[in-house]
């Protein structure tokens, strides 16, 4: 635990300069995207995560990008109440 701990610290400033440059690349300018990190699927490295309106956003993205998983959801658009 402390190894995974450690670990995570120490990529985390990697795993946001390729959050910075994939929102340049891929979500800067769309609002239809959302852009952050968190941990990966497997819970022991970081993920860039992706939150997109459509299917069709959730396909023009890539699985990978720099030495990161992505991790894209499909959210829908929000309704005011």
């Amino acid at each position: 635990m402390v190894d995974r701990r450690e670990h995570l610290r120490a990529s985390k400033s990697a795993a946001l300069a390729a959050k910075d440059a994939f929102v340049s690349r891929y979500a800067s300018g769309r609002d239809d995207r959302a852009v952050g990190i968190g941990l990966s699927r497997s819970g022991n490295a970081w993920a860039v995560k992706v939150m997109v309106h459509t299917q069709a956003a959730a396909q023009e993205l890539p699985r990978r990008f720099r030495d990161f998983e992505v991790d894209v959801e499909i959210v829908g658009l929000a309704e005011a109440l």
